[in-house]
């Protein structure tokens, strides 16, 4: 028959205090069921974040945070189009098709693209307008200017 020990003796040789022989773990968090319900309110509504997943389930935000942060669940950002000026209130949405995206250059100088961007350097704005090549990925012409008038469009960089 084995010698029982007791738990003084036990928590000594394990190098433990005694009251970890005590120690009652506390109810596991039941964080899937509340993960199943996050996934079910974002795959209805894939733009919700944190805030809007909580108000949804009626539940505090801060079990919400941990739960998509541990489970990396993200939602889709929307991004939407403004008028910033008023004569734009009323005009209708003109968004052009990115043809792009279907054709592809076969030899270089076919195809062009153009963009600017602005510096800040001695305490002022620097325009800087270039023009690559799709084909090539080379810098074909650029400008910079002190100010963006249309001298900065892509047709006047070219050399």
């Amino acid at each position: 028959m084995a010698k029982v020990k007791t738990k003084t003796a036990l928590a000594k040789e394990l190098g433990i205090a005694r009251s970890s022989l005590y120690y009652q773990p506390k109810k596991p968090v039941s964080d899937e069921e509340l993960k199943k319900q996050i996934i079910a309110v974002m795959t209805e509504h894939p733009a919700y974040g944190h805030r809007r997943v909580a108000l949804a389930l009626g539940k505090n935000k801060k079990p919400i945070i941990r739960v998509m942060k541990v489970n990396h669940l993200k939602p889709k950002i929307r991004r939407g189009w403004k008028p910033t000026k008023s004569e734009d209130l009323n005009r209708p949405e003109t968004r052009v098709e990115n043809v792009l995206k279907v054709v592809y250059p076969v030899r270089p100088n076919v195809i062009w693209a153009g963009d600017f961007t602005y510096l800040w350097f001695v305490d002022r704005f620097w325009y800087v307008a270039t023009v690559i090549d799709i084909y090539t990925r080379e810098i074909v012409g650029w400008h910079i200017a002190n100010h963006h008038t249309t001298t900065l469009t892509p047709s006047h960089t070219i050399a």
